[in-house]
């Protein structure tokens, strides 16, 4: 059951506030879960996703809860559950030695080590029968971060392994799936969209409502290359910025997104997302989002570009 703003459709984030939705039809006797928390609520028969474990060993990957040692390094450590997302707790232990420094950790788990590309899929399921796929690479700076993300082309192997896996695990699902993927693994099932509203396509969106409300699918369109790039900041230090400077900065992008302080703890341990910005142009993302390093008091992390 919902216990927030019964009258929005959408739970608990509303991709209309990007601003590039104003016309977005929304029947108000639907749910639409677009955080992990309200997927949790309301997808009971599906919610076991966000039981990490379970995605491994679905899998048959190596791993255990902390306490049971592995026998080899390097592992991934990450908590079994994690409705805030953005990696909070996840690390690499490379040795023995790191591994007893952590063992003690209640709620967390160790994988095996995957070294790959980084990818996040985000798929509209019909009744279990994948509607459309989009898929996201992301370009690692460490420590859980990313220094920016664009569409890619989905390998075949990992579509035919992802689609393989949801027919095992998530038949009947109707709805966003975001699935994370290194290696040909899947790390990570979200019950919500991933990144497939910064798209800002309100054709897509419209199809996306529409799934929930009980019509078919009716996108087909091939999308250019999007991009979102991010701009980091320190861990302890809250920044600031104008909001109308920030709009001037921005303007051109298709949506741009400053996170709230008081979110900050949603964070990988390498750093803290201070703000993300979207365009079918490279160029833009990246002059917008050295305007606003400069213009954030106090100064974020310089960009990579």
């Amino acid at each position: 059951m919902f216990h927030k703003d019964k009258n929005n459709p959408f739970k608990y984030y509303d991709p209309r506030s990007l601003g590039c939705y104003k016309n977005l039809k929304v029947p108000d006797n639907i749910a639409i879960p677009t955080t992990d928390d309200g997927a949790w609520e309301y997808f009971d028969k599906h919610r076991w996703v966000y039981n990490k474990i379970e995605i491994a060993l679905s899998q048959g990957m190596n791993c255990a809860p902390m306490g049971l040692s592995p026998k080899k390094f390097p592992v991934f450590m990450k908590p079994i559950c994690n409705l805030h997302g953005a990696g909070v707790g996840s690390r690499i232990l490379k040795s023995k030695e790191d591994y007893e420094k952590n063992k003690h950790l209640s709620g967390y788990f160790w994988m095996e080590f995957l070294d790959g590309e980084h990818l996040s899929h985000d798929l509209i399921l019909a009744n279990g029968k994948i509607a459309y796929l989009i898929t996201f690479k992301g370009h690692s700076l460490g420590d859980g971060m990313f220094d920016y993300w664009e569409t890619f082309e989905t390998p075949n192997g990992i579509s035919k392994y992802i689609k393989s896996w949801i027919g095992k695990n998530l038949e009947k699902y109707t709805g966003c799936v975001n699935i994370e993927t290194i290696k040909n693994r899947i790390i990570e099932c979200h019950l919500r969209m991933g990144d497939i509203d910064r798209l800002g396509n309100l054709q897509l969106m419209q199809n996306i409502v529409n799934v929930y409300s009980g019509k078919k699918w009716n996108f087909h369109e091939d999308l250019p290359k999007f991009y979102l790039f991010v701009l980091w900041g320190d861990w302890n230090v809250q920044y600031k910025i104008d909001k109308g400077v920030a709009d001037g900065i921005c303007k051109g992008l298709t949506c741009y997104q400053i996170d709230k302080p008081e979110l900050y703890f949603q964070n990988p341990q390498g750093g803290v997302r201070v703000a993300i910005v979207c365009s079918y142009d490279k160029d833009k993302c990246i002059k917008a989002r050295y305007g606003l390093y400069e213009s954030f008091q106090p100064k974020t992390r310089k960009p990579s570009a």
